[in-house]
């Protein structure tokens, strides 16, 4: 990369969410490490949005020439977020989208920590804000096990991507409405056995509530999630980690019931023998 490559683009994608715009724009213009462009799609909002941009222009603290917005119709969020990437300038690409936003103002300095070796990816954890403001940490492992891929989910917000891996291995999957950044995840990991770097702390913050609350978007979901394990996992391996996933979660409803009431009775006796003595 030459001098001129921002070490980070930022995307945000945004279509009629304009408090929600407001919160990540100011967090990102909040960051001490500056070394970033950052990325506007928005999908031709109705609202306020646009007004929020042009005032955002003014706290813009990143490179020179950094701001680039575009309000216009798009094919849903995968479409947008791939738009961004065809015009990112910058080493690493993050999607922070609107209504998420930064943990505090050193977020940015704690990824660039890690660029040194040029990492794959740096995944980083993040809090997950419910609407009373009620926030609780989301852990993330070291490494990418197939239990963890199964039933876990990352922080896509909270992820960068080295831009080598949109070159190489193609963009989002556009035909998902929802779960694209899950099957990108699985592509990456287990067809292509790609690596990440972790940072142990908070990177983001994500809001709960609105669609993501809604019934057909936790059906769509899972179906979509399905989908993509259908796609990269074996269907021997596939039932095999199912059958497995449904007996560890049995083995932990036994471990907060039954086995509980177990290990106090063995307490009990092994507090009654100790009295005999």
């Amino acid at each position: 990369m030459d001098k001129t490559t921002p070490k980070l683009s930022i995307i945000t994608v945004n279509l009629n969410n304009v408090e929600g715009l407001r919160k990540t724009l100011d967090s990102v213009a909040c960051q001490t490490f500056t070394d970033y462009e950052h990325l506007i799609i928005d999908g031709g909002s109705a609202d306020a949005s646009i007004e929020i941009i042009k005032e955002y222009e003014t706290k813009y603290n990143g490179v020179k020439d950094g701001l680039y917005w575009v309000s216009e119709s798009d094919k849903g969020i995968y479409n947008a977020m791939n738009k961004g990437i065809m015009v990112a300038k910058g080493e690493y690409l993050q999607f922070l989208n609107s209504g998420d936003y930064f943990y505090n103002n050193n977020s940015l300095v704690l990824f660039s920590e890690l660029t040194h070796n040029n990492p794959f990816l740096i995944i980083g954890d993040d809090m997950i804000e419910d609407e009373n403001g009620i926030r609780k940490k989301h852990y993330h492992p070291d490494r990418a096990s197939i239990f963890f891929l199964m039933t876990g989910a990352f922080a896509h917000a909270a992820t960068f991507y080295n831009r080598k891996l949109f070159k190489d291995f193609g963009l989002f999957d556009e035909s998902y409405k929802i779960g694209a950044d899950y099957e990108y995840y699985l592509r990456l990991f287990l067809l292509h056995k790609i690596e990440y770097a972790h940072i142990n702390q908070p990177i983001t913050v994500f809001t709960t509530g609105g669609i993501s609350g809604d019934k057909t978007f936790e059906l769509i979901r899972r179906q979509e999630r399905e989908k993509s394990q259908l796609k990269y996992i074996p269907d021997i391996y596939l039932n095999d980690l199912k059958t497995l996933i449904k007996k560890s979660k049995e083995f932990d409803s036994l471990t907060n019931s039954r086995l509980i009431k177990y290990a106090k009775g063995i307490r009990q006796i092994i507090v009654n023998l100790r009295s005999f003595k």
